[in-house]
């Protein structure tokens, strides 16, 4: 017979698995009928703690659990620094964290929860399917969403300021001078790239010769295909705006082989400020979120949830900045006209 778990306790008590934590351990407030409840139910299920469980759970331990948009976990870079952000902040606090990709399967149990060891979870990544969200709102734990996600009731999340992401980039092509804009804007049924766009749309809404190219990914290939067919259309903008580093990485391969240069023929931009774009030749002018502080703020919210210092949804949308280099310049004569 499996051996029961606090979370086997939280659900026939009707709480969190941190209040039964903070009750077994006679620790933090709960009410004296809680209280009460929580150690009849441990009574009569036979609950007894692991050996070596009370270290573990006197320090805390939160999982992490990331939908990567690439082939693994390890390869998508803007989770990674997140995941890094994380890590710091829990060491910080004395708190372990577990890390772990989100199923792609909906209907599959996240193993983090199975285990039943964590007393709360952080969840991120893109993109997550509603079901996802529908079925993670009923863990016997509390959650914390890195994102914006749409959903019927009030989430707890920390996501960045994704609308002025958008304003912010297409503002600094338009005051260089740039009118002939191609927006590489992404899946248009995901919340993050939802709100760049419509930054981008408050200022380049009214520009005419503005192209807008959707594409149900946004990784280095959607980049080098939305690229490559604008160009063999005939159509050469004097910049693009990419709602994604990777999505820029492809575009510039893709002006690169049509002997097109960055930033003398056409300007380009990203979005997300991943380390490696730094490095390219031109270094990438990017919209830099600031991922590691994501995760820090991640975790310093679900350590308030846990602790009760929170108790109602709590959204916190972090600043970004431009990272202007030398992948944008104003346009010359030849690509202007």
């Amino acid at each position: 017979m499996p051996a029961i778990t606090l979370q086997d306790i939280a659900r026939r008590a009707g709480v969190s698995a941190a209040t039964v934590s903070r009750v077994l351990r006679r620790q933090g407030p709960a009410s004296d009928p809680t209280a009460a409840r929580i150690l009849q139910i441990a009574r009569e299920l036979n609950y007894t703690p692991r050996v070596g469980a009370s270290a573990r759970l006197q320090h805390g331990t939160i999982g992490m659990a990331i939908a990567s948009a690439g082939p693994s976990l390890q390869q998508d870079s803007f989770f990674a620094e997140v995941v890094a952000g994380a890590s710091a902040e829990a060491d910080r606090r004395e708190l372990s964290l577990s890390v772990a990709p989100l199923p792609a399967d909906p209907s599959v149990e996240l193993g983090l929860l199975r285990r039943g060891r964590i007393d709360g979870l952080i969840v991120g990544g893109v993109p997550i399917a509603d079901e996802y969200i529908a079925a993670l709102r009923s863990a016997p734990v509390p959650l914390v969403w890195i994102g914006r996600y749409a959903s019927p009731e009030p989430l707890t999340y920390v996501a960045p300021d994704n609308v002025e992401g958008g304003r912010l980039a297409a503002r600094h092509l338009v005051e260089l001078g740039h009118r002939r804009i191609a927006v590489l804007s992404g899946p248009a049924d995901v919340n993050t790239f939802k709100d760049r766009l419509h930054g981008v749309h408050d200022v380049l809404g009214a520009l005419e010769d503005t192209v807008f190219l959707p594409q149900a990914h946004f990784d280095e290939r959607a980049g080098y295909q939305a690229t490559a067919a604008l160009l063999n259309q005939g159509e050469q903008p004097t910049a693009i705006l990419a709602l994604s580093d990777w999505m820029a990485i492809g575009a510039l391969r893709a002006l690169r082989e049509r002997g097109l240069r960055v930033p003398q023929d056409v300007s380009l931009v990203g979005y997300s400020n991943l380390p490696a774009v730094e490095l390219l030749d031109p270094p990438l002018t990017t919209v830099h979120v600031p991922q590691r502080q994501l995760g820090a703020l991640a975790v310093h919210l679900l350590h308030a949830r846990i602790t009760g210092a929170i108790s109602l949804p709590v959204g916190m949308i972090v600043p970004v900045e431009l990272k202007v280099r030398a992948s944008s310049a104003p346009p010359t004569e030849k690509s202007d006209a």
